[in-house]
């Protein structure tokens, strides 16, 4: 019986390399990952599972790793025979392998996570500015909350403090519709109306360009302007449904919802925006025969779409990867729509304090009056912070100073090439 048991053990181990060597000489899989995960029992399924949250892969929700589970849930004792592994995690192998072998966007990920989580900690004792108070219900939440998540183009993910609150999406928003809107437009059209200049004036001001446009479509009467133009040919309600379906897509296939006292809330309180609309009409800016009232509910649904900082995360990753949705593959943007959207966040996205949070942070960013601030590092990452203390502008002034603090830390200033972030290019 024991020279019965030691043949077993051997042709198990004889089965297991020959599957090995098959991939290591198809260039399927690396030497580490052999060595690694090589025993007689087959593969280490909840060794690789480790190994990949080390590295940032969020391993019980990522849907690229699908298949992996299911390996796991077939293996005996934590271990599956290479064959079997290898005919069923074929899909996710080269996130693998990319990960165990320090080849992600992000290297040392536990070194990195550590030093997010510094700078998360340092801006928490802020408390200078205030609630948003033009929207009542803005004015209710708790000032020490706190939030941060970030998503590389690899699909590595972390968070902070406060990262599962719930939030309206506000004026962040414009930046995600504005590259749905240059897609399903064309970008000439679009800008047939609405301009791509800074204001240097308040978010809500009612002012139009020298073209008599509004400046671009990240201030209230540009994002008002482009409600009035996207899709006139179906329903509201058709309308809205499209735009969830595409936020769904965008951060990853997790539903969004509308956040209905928010947006009852806002409608209620829209005196500004029924004036900037009437100023836009007046001033002939708006097709022929538009439904007013349709138009601002459109755009009071769009600013009340319910996020929290990890849903942010993934739709500023999405910008970040290309218009690419990290965790799913899905394409979202076009390439074009990606650039013209950055270029604009760069230059438009932080209301009129924009030039100064180009030239301290040097990266594309929009902020929303609920205290969210979607960043974006080109080819690296995505950012969403929550802290709805504001300043004067509309910025939450805890996601300022943590944008500082990080880009002095990482070197991610897009014209920054003397640090290892290399201008978040690397």
């Amino acid at each position: 019986m024991a020279w019965r048991r030691l043949l077993q053990t051997r042709s198990a181990t004889t089965r297991f390399q020959l599957a090995v060597n098959k991939r290591l000489a198809s260039g399927q899989l690396s030497e580490k990952f052999s060595k690694q995960y090589q025993s007689s029992e087959g593969i280490s399924v909840d060794t690789l599972l480790e190994d990949l949250r080390k590295s940032g892969v969020c391993v019980n929700t990522d849907p690229r790793l699908r298949d992996l589970h299911e390996v796991k849930q077939a293996s005996k004792n934590g271990y599956v025979e290479a064959e079997q592994f290898f005919a069923t995690a074929m899909p996710c192998l080269s996130l693998v392998e990319r990960a165990i072998d320090g080849r992600l966007v992000i290297p040392n990920f536990t070194d990195f996570s550590s030093k997010i989580d510094s700078i998360h900690s340092s801006c928490a004792g802020i408390d200078d500015g205030k609630l948003a108070d033009y929207i009542p219900l803005l004015a209710s939440v708790n000032p020490s909350l706190w939030g941060v998540s970030l998503c590389t183009v690899d699909g590595q993910r972390y968070d902070c403090g406060d990262a599962m609150e719930k939030f309206s999406i506000q004026s962040a928003g414009k930046a995600f519709n504005y590259g749905f809107f240059n897609d399903a437009m064309g970008r000439l059209e679009l800008h047939r109306h609405v301009g791509k200049e800074p204001s240097g004036l308040s978010f809500n001001e009612i002012a139009l360009d020298s073209k008599g446009r509004p400046h671009n479509p990240l201030i209230n009467s540009g994002a008002i302007l482009l409600c009035a133009l996207h899709a006139p040919h179906i329903s509201p309600a058709e309308r809205i449904n499209e735009m969830l379906k595409q936020y769904k897509t965008l951060c990853g296939g997790e539903n969004l919802s509308i956040s209905m006292p928010i947006y009852s809330s806002e409608k209620e309180h829209a005196d500004r925006n029924y004036a900037l609309a009437y100023f836009l009409k007046e001033n002939k800016c708006f097709p022929s025969n538009i439904q007013m009232e349709s138009i601002l509910n459109y755009y009071f649904q769009l600013c009340s779409i319910e996020i929290n900082c990890r849903n942010g995360a993934v739709m500023a990753a999405t910008l970040a990867n290309g218009g690419a949705c990290p965790i799913t593959g899905d394409k979202v943007y076009s390439r074009t729509a990606v650039r013209d959207t950055l270029t604009l966040m760069h230059t438009c996205g932080m209301y009129d304090l924009s030039g100064e949070f180009s030239y301290n942070v040097g990266l594309p960013a929009k902020s929303g009056v609920s205290g969210v601030v979607v960043v974006v590092i080109p080819d690296v990452m995505g950012l969403c912070l929550y802290g709805p203390l504001i300043d004067k502008s509309g910025n939450s002034i805890k996601s300022l100073d943590f944008c500082k603090k990080l880009v002095d830390t990482f070197h991610y200033h897009i014209y920054d090439k003397s640090g290892k972030g290399g201008g978040g290019l690397n």
